[in-house]
This record gives structure tokens, sequence and C-alpha cells, in this order.
């Protein structure tokens, strides 16, 4: 481990764990004080061919002491992946599961819980492998993008009375890994699948036009769009992370060898652009620093310990502690999230 990193909190989550989001405003999402607040969920393959369960686990992160506290548990159906979205009064959580259902959860600010709201019905034949969320404009219904296991991609509307799926199409020859919104266009996403092409479309109109697609060697596994700047970093199987130019998309503008493992989500921090997490499978958890000057992307810090597992899930807390950096990160087999921090 990186000599400028630390542990400060380990957990079990009891079942496997492989996403962690931290909510952008803490747990006043809840009606509660300032802490940081963090989602965590998780994915079970029952013995016997009882299929699959999961949880999502809420903890309340102190960002001046450290301390993590587990303050509820959510039984859901498997989680594979969860997004926090801010609606015109509220932030909700929403979770694709791997019975092809979208769990959304919203805040009770009475109980200072937070509780299903809807769950879409069950597609046991379209496990739901990612969730983003298009850039919404004022008085926008909120817009998802869904993921599939049979390599479908689907949009969704989330209204009032839940999520209803408008469109989807045939994007991957096998499993859609990852999709992702472009960060202020909300007619472009990306999307990467295990067929090794990374692909961008047009969802104006009834048919979805495909604006480019590129081969890698392996999988395309993780895609986000940086926040300020026109820049998209790609992970896939083979251990590299790309950054393309979203405006020029011929050939990428810097490629990053030395991630270890397969890059199963990107991170980039809310409010400082020039860094990016990387959940790296069997390698842990690095930390890359942006150059701007030459697009380059340089390895500042790597994490292995306590996991001993998939390395699958990684977030930013969005409050610091003593200007440190506080991070979370969750492993599969070994069932673990943890706390730690960068400086």
């Amino acid at each position: 481990m990186n000599s400028h990193s630390r542990v400060v909190s380990e957990h079990d989550t009891d079942m496997p764990a492989d996403c962690v989001e931290f909510c952008p405003e803490g747990a006043s999402c809840i009606g509660g004080g300032e802490n940081a607040y963090l989602a965590c969920g998780t994915y079970m393959l029952l013995d016997g061919d009882r299929g699959k369960v999961g949880r999502v686990l809420f903890y309340e992160v102190c960002p001046s002491t450290c301390a993590v506290r587990e303050v509820q548990r959510v039984t859901t159906p498997a989680i594979l992946d969860m997004k926090w979205i801010k609606t015109t009064q509220k932030w909700i959580l929403v979770s694709g599961c791997s019975d092809g259902s979208l769990v959304v959860l919203g805040p009770n600010t009475e109980t200072h819980t937070m509780e299903i709201v809807h769950k879409t019905e069950s597609q046991p034949v379209d496990m739901l492998l990612s969730v983003d969320c298009l850039p919404p404009k004022s008085g926008d219904d909120i817009t998802l993008t869904c993921s599939q296991g049979n390599g479908f991609v689907s949009i969704h509307k989330l209204t009032d009375t839940g999520p209803t799926k408008l469109v989807e199409w045939n994007a991957h020859d096998w499993q859609a890994w990852i999709v992702a919104s472009h960060a202020t266009d909300k007619n472009i996403v990306y999307t990467g699948g295990d067929d090794c092409k990374l692909k961008c479309w047009d969802i104006r109109g009834p048919r979805q036009q495909m604006v480019f697609t590129k081969k890698k060697d392996m999988g395309v596994t993780s895609i986000r769009a940086h926040p300020t700047l026109p820049l998209l970093a790609v992970g896939s199987y083979d251990e590299t992370i790309e950054l393309w130019d979203q405006r020029h998309n011929s050939i990428p503008l810097a490629s990053s060898t030395g991630a270890g493992g397969g890059l199963w989500r990107l991170k980039w921090h809310p409010t400082n652009p020039d860094l990016l997490l990387a959940a790296c499978t069997g390698n842990g958890y690095s930390m890359w620093q942006l150059r701007e000057s030459n697009n380059t992307l340089s390895c500042v810090a790597e994490y292995r310990l306590p996991h001993t597992s998939l390395a699958y899930g990684v977030d930013w807390c969005p409050q610091q502690h003593e200007g440190q950096h506080l991070i979370s990160s969750c492993s599969f087999y070994d069932h673990k999230m943890s706390l730690w921090l960068h400086s």
C-alpha cells in the first residue's frame, strides 16, 4: 500500500460486496446531520440453485473522526450497480439488480431511513449490469440508462410513479458491462461490452444512431465522463485506462498501463477534477492524476489490504478529513467494506 494511504475502518458486509456510493449531500438526504452517508450494495448466490439475494447497507461516516457506523440494511434482489440521483425535492438511490429489476430507494425524513419506494418487474434474462442517469434539464423527468446481461441497453423515464422503460436496443454482441452518460449532453450515451467494443450513441428519435465504435483487445468494463473537461476515461479487462477526447474520437489521447487488473469502476473526484479512482478487480485500488498539459494519467497511490478478493467498488467521500481524501472501497468474496485516507 502506498505510504500516503492508510486504512481507518473495516466492516464485514456479510454478503459479497460489489458497489459503494456516497450521497453527494451526506446524511442530510435523510434529514440527518452533517455526516457523510454511504450506500454499499451486495450480491449473493444462494446454494442449491435457489437464486440470488442482496442488500443495501447504509453507513454514516464522521469526517472529523473517521468513525463509521452502520445505520440500516434494506433487503433487495442481488445488486450489480447503484447511483444516487437528485430529484427536484430529494435524493434517491437507484439500483440495477440481477433479476432485471430497477429498485428505487427514497428517504423517510421522519425515521431518518431509506425505504423502497419503487421496484420494476423482474426480467431474469435481462440482468442489469450498470445504471446511470442522463444530465437533466430544468423541469425534465429523470432519465435512466441501463446496460444488460444480454447485450441490450435500455432507457427509462423516472417519475413519481416509478421507472417506465421507453426503449431498448441491441448494443453489444455479448454482455453490455457498462453504460455512461455524457457529462452535459443528454442525447449522448456511451456503452462498453464483452465484445471488446466501446460505442457512442445518439439517442434522439425513435432509432438510436451509433456515433462511433472502437475495438479493443478485451472487454470494455468501465466508462466515466470527466465532470468539466471533454474527456472520457475508459477501462477494460486489458488493465489499461484510456483517455478519449469526446470531440475527436479517432484515437485515444493517452493510454495508461500498470493498473494490474481489469478496470471495473472509474470515479473522477467530485471537486478535484485532476484525480481519478480505479477499482482494479484482482489488483486492489489505485488513484491516478490527470495532467491537463499533456492529457496523461499517472498513478499516485495504490491500495490493496485489507481486501483479499475482487475489487469491484470504490468512491470518493464528498467531505475530507483534515485536508486528506476519504475513500471507500468494497470487495466481493471476502465481503468487506473499508474506509481509507490519502494525503
